[in-house]
């Protein structure tokens, strides 16, 4: 028996974040960037359609824009995006949406002032911030105002004084 020694070349391409690797042929591999309603979030993996996702507009490469009062995150693992609808005040507070990839690196756009976006939802506020009593507003806690629960305390403390004086028996 003879063998012959055969050669192929294969060229195997590494796409940026925004394309998608696209097999031509058996031997060859190129980059293509994702089309509009598609979006590529990931270096080397495949665009993801966006068409049936609520609360995100894909405008192609890597182009995302979170509608108003929506969250998203995404998962490597699995190339998927997961997106919802948020409770008032707590995600993207921008009317005309918040742009994903501008804020990769600045998750603060991507919930209202002071809300975590590693949390799910921004159901959270961020580290040295506490939610405002009676609203979703997260603040800067600058300060205690513990002394302001005197006055309550003083209260409370000569109404039940009160309360002893007058109700002990003659």
């Amino acid at each position: 028996t003879h063998l012959e020694e055969e050669m192929i070349t294969v060229l195997i391409t590494e796409c940026d974040i925004g394309n998608e690797l696209i097999g031509s042929s058996l031997t060859w591999f190129t980059c293509q960037n994702c089309e509009e309603n598609s979006v590529g979030l990931f270096q080397n993996s495949q665009c993801i359609d966006c068409t049936n996702i609520d609360g995100i507009t894909c405008h192609g490469s890597q182009n995302v824009i979170i509608s108003y009062n929506y969250w998203m995150s995404t998962k490597e693992t699995s190339n998927t995006i997961i997106s919802n609808f948020c409770p008032t005040g707590y995600c993207c507070q921008d009317i005309d949406g918040c742009n994903y990839t501008k804020s990769i690196h600045d998750a603060s756009g991507l919930c209202a002032y002071g809300r975590d976006a590693n949390v799910p939802l921004c159901g959270s506020c961020l580290d040295g911030y506490s939610e405002v009593f009676g609203s979703s507003t997260c603040q800067k806690c600058e300060t205690n105002n513990y002394s302001l629960l005197t006055v309550p305390i003083c209260l409370a403390f000569v109404f039940v004084l009160v309360f002893i004086i007058l109700d002990s028996p003659p």
